[in-house]
């Protein structure tokens, strides 16, 4: 996810409803389906007629919509739908880390939606660059579409932060149609209480930054930042350098997706974290699946 294109984020629905309307942008973006409906000329005039501008938004909104119906309707396996198990979560969650401990441990493969090669093979770079490409969202839900109707075996799939929320209600009811046909979708999250797991999960990512950095003063820059920043829960300005301006831009995006109540309308299963290793998590998921599994038979 970029994280410069936050504030985009917070304001997508109000873009989204005011932003040019290209549908031909919109079909290369979504890989080139074939729209159904037809397409409507743009108004040239200075005061163009009300009732026609309703009428191009609703065309406009209506292909949308059945452009990700289509891309949420592909076939897929019923043991993959059965077997997989979806890991979904804000950053900091240990997705990664449980996502191989869980492929280790069953012996499937593990995708990261964050995988610059799994992205690779969706020529995303193409889609960001296409003069007509809109919104960083609507590349989000195309790559969870594509990757997850792509499968063709029980995987353990890793969400990126972000591609499990959406704050455009038509993105996010088709994206639940899809994630929705799958048997198990797993939350992580520290605590029930957001509020400690905010901190548990800023903590995550400082710890991350300075165990990325090479040069000892980078790594005082980020533990500086983590303590000033853990002092309240909305972000303020402070200190310097790109250190301090990456790990408060994860920990502002990490509040949003805390906030928002997508993952938890999503998930069949919550793992709370805090204090366990990621393999004692990976088997805590295990056998919660196989307990609702044989509740259910």
């Amino acid at each position: 996810m970029n994280r410069d294109s936050f504030r985009a984020l917070e304001q997508y629905q109000s873009t989204a409803a005011n932003a040019d309307k290209r549908p031909t942008g919109v079909e290369r973006m979504l890989g080139g389906v074939a729209a159904r409906t037809p397409q409507l000329p743009k108004q040239n005039s200075v005061n163009p007629d009300v009732d026609q501008v309703d009428d191009y938004d609703k065309v406009n909104h209506e292909r949308r919509r059945e452009l990700m119906e289509e891309l949420v309707s592909q076939p897929i396996d019923q043991a993959v739908l059965d077997d997989s198990i979806l890991l979904i979560g804000p950053m900091g969650a240990g997705k990664s880390s449980v996502g191989n401990d869980l492929a280790n441990l069953t012996h499937r493969r593990c995708v990261s939606l964050d995988s610059p090669a799994v992205q690779d093979g969706y020529d995303l770079d193409k889609l960001e660059q296409d003069p007509d490409y809109r919104d960083f969202k609507d590349k989000e839900f195309y790559l969870t579409a594509r990757v997850l109707s792509d499968l063709d075996q029980p995987s353990i799939v890793d969400f990126g932060a972000g591609h499990s929320v959406y704050e455009d209600e038509v993105m996010f009811d088709q994206m639940k149609r899809l994630i929705s046909r799958f048997k198990n979708v797993v939350l992580l999250m520290p605590s029930a209480d957001k509020e400690v797991s905010l901190r548990v999960l800023n903590q995550h990512l400082a710890d991350r930054l300075a165990k990325s950095t090479k040069q000892n003063d980078n790594q005082s820059v980020a533990r500086l930042a983590l303590s000033r920043l853990l002092t309240a829960r909305r972000l303020r300005r402070q200190g310097e350098g790109a250190e301090y301006k990456q790990l408060a831009r994860e920990m502002h995006d990490n509040e949003h997706f805390v906030d928002m109540p997508c993952n938890e309308e999503l998930a069949t299963q919550i793992q709370y974290t805090d204090g366990w290793m990621p393999d004692q998590i990976a088997r805590g998921i295990l056998a919660s699946i196989e307990a609702r599994s044989v509740e259910q038979m």
